[in-house]
């Protein structure tokens, strides 16, 4: 079974059950994830999940970006000005992972 995942859940806690729900399911862990974007609400739950994440250089910048956990807080404020108070510790022990891979040039998506 394909243990591939598509980006990852806004709060940590989340992905820590999508996790959990996947080795209940699977027997296995999480093998690769893709991130299609660099947004916060897409990348906090990748370390919960594996730190096989791939992704185009541009949003691989912007992971990395991310580390920064004052700015990263000020992203989620501006956002979700209710959430922060509530998540602000997850943040602090929050480990952004950098990509295993990445790539630059587009895909073909076209068929014949």
């Amino acid at each position: 079974m394909a243990r591939l995942l598509i980006d990852s859940p806004f709060l940590p806690r989340d992905a820590e059950d999508w996790a959990r729900r996947i080795r209940e399911l699977t027997g296995q862990n999480i093998a690769y994830l893709i991130n299609t974007d660099h947004h916060f609400d897409h990348v906090m739950g990748n370390a919960v999940l594996t730190d096989n994440v791939i992704c185009h250089s541009t949003a691989a910048k912007g992971i990395n970006f991310l580390r920064n956990k004052q700015a990263l807080k000020k992203m989620v404020q501006g956002a979700f000005p209710d959430v922060l108070a509530d998540i602000e510790s997850d943040i602090d022990n929050l480990n952004i992972v950098s990509p295993l891979i990445t790539f630059d040039k587009k895909t073909y998506t076209g068929y014949g």
